[in-house]
């Protein structure tokens, strides 16, 4: 199996995956409709996501509500990256970008709710992730930033970076989701980015995976991030001398 990861925009499903995991999502709603892991091809949901709700001047945004879509592809020598842009009528929106390694199991995901209208927005609380997992012989617990669901033979770590308090378990353990207060009002041209989220499936004991998967996902994160600060580095010098 090749381990390079890779993305995929198709007429009906846009996916993004790699040797170990597959995210599959409706390419016309948005939401997550397919997380699979690919020994076994185990299938995590149990139904289509949520995928993110904003809580914005008292009503709920999700991805019915804001119906524009933009499916981009990004590559890098770390990982593959999928792109999804929903936009509201009124200028709400958010930008989520999720990215699998080519020599890790783990995906990120950032989130991004901008405000690209002409009046200021309040933002009251944000659902930077919303998956139904299953089946139903799954556990689940949070510890620290993580929550991690086992099921026979395989397990699926789930982190925040931060606000490790919002993750949730509503309205049954099989239902998580990722929610973080705020931020509060956004001006015209303006956005706010979330924590980021980190998915990783494992096989074997639970333990030796949190330590083993974790710790590693993390210093690749770290390379990415440094890779983007030097292209946005080349770019500024770029623009600087033209």
């Amino acid at each position: 199996m090749a381990r390079r990861a890779y993305t995929e925009v198709g007429p009906g499903t846009a996916r993004v995956g790699n040797a170990w995991c597959e995210r599959a999502w409706s390419a016309f709603v948005g939401n997550t409709i397919e997380l699979t892991q690919r020994a076994g091809q185990f299938q995590w949901l149990r139904g289509d996501a949520l995928e993110f709700q904003v809580v914005c001047d008292d009503r709920v945004f999700g991805v019915m509500e804001l119906g524009d879509i933009e499916w981009s592809e990004e590559r890098t020598q770390y990982a593959a990256g999928l792109v999804l842009r929903k936009q509201g009528p009124e200028g709400l929106g958010v930008l989520i970008r999720t990215y699998a390694f080519h020599d890790h199991p783990g995906m990120l995901r950032t989130f991004r709710v901008y405000n690209a209208g002409y009046t200021p927005r309040r933002i009251e609380q944000t659902a930077i992730e919303a998956l139904a997992l299953g089946p139903c012989e799954m556990e689940a617990r949070t510890e620290a930033s993580r929550a991690v669901f086992t099921s026979p033979g395989r397990g699926l770590l789930l982190e925040v970076e931060r606000d490790a308090e919002n993750i949730a378990f509503a309205p049954d353990l099989a239902h998580c989701t990722i929610v973080v207060d705020g931020p509060g009002t956004l001006a015209p041209g303006t956005y706010w980015d979330g924590p980021d989220t980190y998915l990783m499936p494992f096989t074997g004991e639970v333990r030796d995976a949190e330590d083993r998967l974790s710790a590693a996902f993390r210093d690749r994160v770290a390379a990415l991030r440094a890779w983007w600060q030097r292209c946005a580095a080349r770019e500024d010098h770029a623009a600087q001398t033209n």
